[in-house]
C-alpha cells in the first residue's frame, strides 16, 4: 500500500528516484487522499478553539473545523486571503497563539526541525501531526525523490516535543504516517 502511494506521486511529478535537487517549491503537488490524513489526525483534536494550520496547502483541515473555531492558515504562498505567509526554512513562524497546531504533510519539508518544534512550543498548548518516520519510510532515495529534507524515527519526534515541555498523549494507527498528539505539561 504504501508503495503504491509513492509510486502514484512519482508518476504524477514525474520524477526519477535519483534527480536531485527535488524541492517541495520544485514539485508542488496535492493528491486528494491526503485529506483522509487530515480527518485521521481531526479525530486527535479535542474541541480546541482556535487552530494554527502551519503548512496548511489547500487548507483540507478549514473545511473539518466548526465556524466556531478560529483559524490561522499558514503557508510559504498565499493560499487565500488570509493566509500568512512564512517561510518555515528561512526560520520565520507567524507570531500568534493558537490552543493547537495543526502539521498535516510538512514535517517532512522543514530543514530545522529543531529550531520549528521550539517555534511551535512558544505557539500553543497542544500539537496533532502527521509524520512519514524512517522506519516506515526507510529508503532514503525515496525520501530524496519526493523533497524530504529531514529522516526522523518516531522516538526522534517525541524527544524532540518532550525536550520543549510536551509529551505524547495520543495517537491513531496508520500504516502510512505517525500521528500524533502532544500536549505540554502542566
Amino acid at each position: 500500500m504504501v508503495m503504491c502511494l509513492f509510486r502514484r506521486i512519482r508518476a504524477a511529478l514525474r520524477l526519477r528516484p535519483r534527480q536531485a535537487g527535488v524541492t517541495w517549491k520544485s514539485i508542488e503537488y496535492f493528491d486528494p487522499s491526503w485529506e483522509l490524513r487530515v480527518v485521521a489526525l481531526c479525530k486527535l483534536m479535542q474541541g480546541e478553539k482556535s487552530v494554527i494550520d502551519l503548512g496548511c496547502g489547500m487548507q483540507l483541515l478549514r473545511h473539518h473545523l466548526s465556524r466556531e473555531v478560529k483559524y490561522f492558515p499558514v503557508d510559504y504562498v498565499r493560499r487565500t486571503d488570509d493566509t500568512i505567509v512564512c517561510d518555515f526554512n528561512a526560520r520565520q513562524f507567524p507570531h500568534i497563539y493558537a490552543e493547537l497546531a495543526f502539521i498535516s504533510g510538512c514535517l517532512e519539508y522543514v530543514e530545522d526541525v529543531p529550531w520549528f518544534v521550539g517555534a511551535i512550543s512558544g505557539a500553543c498548548d497542544a500539537v496533532v501531526l502527521s509524520y512519514c518516520s524512517v522506519e516506515k519510510y526507510p529508503d532514503f532515495q525515496l525520501r530524496r525523490s519526493l523533497a524530504w529534507v529531514n529522516d526522523m524515527k518516531r522516538q526522534d519526534i517525541i524527544d524532540l516535543f518532550r525536550e520543549r515541555g510536551f509529551f505524547l498523549c495520543g495517537e491513531v494507527e496508520s500504516p502510512v504516517h505517525e500521528l500524533l498528539r502532544f500536549q505540554r505539561k502542566s
